[in-house]
């Protein structure tokens, strides 16, 4: 799996949003709800996210 699935909306949220939710400020359930996806792609997506930055 791979960012490219993702709409610039969806890309742009998480942008805005994922040191938020590593910081605690939003769950996971909130921020998969923000990028309307299902858990399992979530998390899949996160740790692609995780990996790119590190």
């Amino acid at each position: 799996m791979n960012l490219s699935i993702l709409s610039k909306k969806q890309l742009q949220i998480l942008d805005e949003n994922h040191l938020n939710w590593k910081k605690g400020e939003i769950t996971g359930v909130r921020f998969m709800k923000m990028l309307e996806l299902k858990k399992n792609t979530f998390y899949k997506i996160m740790i692609e996210v995780i990996f790119l930055l590190h």
